[in-house]
């Protein structure tokens, strides 16, 4: 089967969801696939072809300061433009998109299926966020984002939910019909995150001096994180454990964000408890899972977070909140604990429980660890074969 991939933060040196799109397209390849990726080149003046461990990678001019614009110049139509030149070519069988950046594709050749995934709903991160906290900027953006996603998905002949909350909203709040729904969960690549190293020799790689309890969270720097609430309930656990460590790991998106949480630090009289690595490569990561005691995911809206799929397979102790994605991967107090988002008090109360009961934290790790071995990537590239083949066969 040949398949184009359409997204424009997926190249062949991948970070964030784009690591989730690369090991697919890899375990994708496995399965006796051709693959060809639609990719954005940033600052480059022309399309750009090369191939990357025999994936096809066809680079297409954005400039990341512009992001809407992109979708329609210079992204939206040299992408269009090199995706016509696939079909014409009869170099591919379907098109797979993950966001709005096929927006054009939906003008294809009729013979050419497309599949599109649901990765996260735009209308609730808004909606948590609250309206109070949005630019006008934000709102234009997400808000068009979400008309270009509706749009791809009445026209898509199938379409793959990463979760349950997602799907049955695709259902129930925007009428899609079902009988093209289906719900596949993101995978991992387990055996990344096999870190054979001694804990306290990480440490002394990692410059990390302090001692338990260590705590991770890893995602980037905005509003959306619940980054705030986390450092409240830090100060609380400090009058406890003066010498608990928070580690985030992540590229800053919102800058004055940023500098609202650093105040409160040093309000909260933090700066030895917390420290900021900022972005690391992918290849570092399980390193920082593994010298890690609890790891953390406080957002307000989340797709299927691959940040707590890696936590578990690097067997942490993981507390996330109680949303979509999070509730399709923990059960609470088996495999992690759920807590409310926003809720101060209670990311507080659960991470001293687990900070202080170390058979409960020991249990809760053991159960992800074996929770995320379903998740390989394999078996969602197999799922997602059933569909190509569903749709090719129609």
């Amino acid at each position: 089967m040949r398949i184009c991939r359409i997204y424009c933060a997926l190249s062949v040196k991948p970070k964030g969801f784009g690591m989730n799109l690369y090991e697919l397209s890899r375990a994708q390849q496995r399965l006796g696939n051709d693959i060809y990726i639609i990719n954005g080149a940033p600052y480059s003046k022309k399309i750009t072809n090369l191939k990357y461990h025999n994936i096809s990678f066809n680079s297409i001019p954005f400039f990341p300061s512009l992001p809407l614009i992109n979708y329609f110049i210079p992204f939206g139509i040299f992408s269009s433009f090199r995706l016509n030149q696939l079909i014409e070519k009869n170099m591919i069988d379907l098109i797979h998109t993950h966001d709005i950046d096929a927006v054009y594709s939906i003008k294809r050749n009729n013979k050419i299926p497309l599949i599109a995934s649901f990765e996260v709903d735009k209308n609730i991160q808004l909606q948590r966020i609250g309206s109070n906290n949005l630019s006008f900027k934000t709102k234009i953006l997400e808000g068009t984002g979400f008309q270009f996603n509706y749009l791809i998905w009445r026209k898509a002949s199938a379409i793959i939910c990463i979760s349950k909350q997602t799907m049955n909203r695709l259902i129930n709040i925007y009428k899609i019909p079902d009988s093209k729904i289906y719900y596949i969960p993101n995978g991992i690549n387990i055996n990344k995150f096999k870190v054979k190293m001694d804990p306290e020799n990480l440490k002394s790689y990692l410059n990390i001096v302090q001692n338990y309890p260590i705590i991770l969270f890893i995602g980037r720097i905005y509003i959306l994180k619940g980054l705030k609430e986390l450092i409240v309930a830090l100060a609380e656990i400090k009058k406890f454990y003066p010498r608990l460590l928070l580690i985030i790991l992540g590229e800053i998106q919102d800058l004055s964000y940023f500098k609202e949480i650093q105040s409160l630090i040093k309000k909260k009289d933090l700066i030895e408890n917390i420290k900021f690595i900022g972005y690391v490569p992918y290849s570092l990561m399980p390193l920082f899972y593994r010298v890690a005691d609890i790891f953390i995911l406080p957002s307000y809206s989340e797709g299927l977070p691959k940040v707590v799929l890696e936590a578990m397979a690097s067997r942490l102790c993981v507390i996330a909140t109680d949303i979509e994605g999070n509730k399709d991967l923990i059960k609470n107090e088996f495999n992690g604990i759920l807590v409310k988002p926003k809720n101060i008090p209670e990311i507080s109360q659960n991470l001293l429980k687990v900070i202080e009961d170390k058979n409960l934290r020991e249990k809760l790790a053991f159960n992800a660890w074996k929770t995320a071995q379903m998740y390989d990537w394999s078996n969602s590239a197999k799922k997602i074969q059933k569909v190509y083949e569903s749709v090719l066969s129609r």
